[in-house]
């Protein structure tokens, strides 16, 4: 007799409708168009001055000269580190483009090095393998409370630890060293591969988004939620969120977005 014949009725059925379902999710993928969203953020006004670190008694630190990057802005005025994550109504699927289905298994590695966490604004999605490891010769740990998938890791000099989250998180969420109070660092947690980070030259690009009219949410760490910002066709509501219709086959260029400089400035 074979495997299948010894199968209930019931087993045959839900294995039928996950075959079934499977057939359907690459059907819709295949039919679904695709297109992507970019911009570039400035700072609008007097670039406000960045605080000063004091390194405390570590002397691997106080050699390493940390600098404060809670702001960085170019020469022109571009912002980096601006998160722009896709803000799908509630409870609704979104399609994910097969190409992008891979990168939940992408290996990403967060360092300690100088003094400073590498990158200041961390992108994983949940299942996705992540290396935390310390560069410097020094201890550090790195803490973040993501509620039920909170962790507080300790880094001996020249080592690392391999974690997963399971969980996606509503916000950006902060990273921190207790051993050095100074260092700072972001997580953004969520469930699928529709975010990016504006980069030095203040520049981003979401690609392969499903076409349709969609809200994507604008945050900075100094302001939180991005809400007093323009650009050439309008400007985010009181949440900082803007709502962008992704034309299929072409990028929606949202051009400058200004950031008010006050939005900005040090707490």
């Amino acid at each position: 007799m074979s495997p299948i014949e010894t199968m209930t009725p019931l087993l045959r059925l839900t294995i039928a409708c996950l075959i079934l379902a499977s057939w359907v999710a690459a059907l819709t993928a295949a039919e679904q168009e695709w297109g992507a969203v970019s911009g570039r953020f400035l700072i609008k006004g007097e670039v406000p001055a960045a605080p000063t670190i004091d390194p405390g008694t570590d002397q691997v630190c106080c050699q390493a000269k940390p600098k404060d990057e809670s702001l960085i802005v170019d020469a022109d005025g571009a912002v980096a580190n601006v998160v722009v994550y896709l803000q799908p109504p509630r409870r609704e699927p979104i399609a994910i483009h097969p190409d992008l289905t891979k990168q939940a298994k992408l290996a990403l590695t967060f360092t300690n090095k100088g003094c400073s966490f590498a990158p200041r604004v961390l992108l994983v999605q949940p299942g996705q393998p992540l290396t935390i490891t310390n560069d410097d010769p020094t201890s550090h740990n790195v803490r973040a409370e993501l509620g039920a998938e909170s962790f507080n890791v300790l880094l001996k000099e020249q080592a690392s630890q391999d974690i997963t989250l399971k969980k996606s998180q509503r916000l950006p969420m902060p990273i921190g060293c207790n051993i050095h109070p100074f260092m700072r660092a972001w997580i953004v947690v969520r469930d699928d591969p529709y975010m990016a980070v504006s980069d030095a030259g203040g520049k981003f690009l979401i690609d392969k988004l499903p076409a349709g009219t969609h809200e994507f949410q604008l945050w900075h760490e100094r302001a939180g939620y991005l809400a007093n910002v323009s650009y050439d066709s309008g400007r985010a509501d009181r949440r900082g969120r803007i709502e962008v219709e992704i034309a299929p086959n072409q990028t929606v260029d949202l051009g400058t977005i200004f950031i008010e400089a006050a939005e900005v400035a040090p707490q």
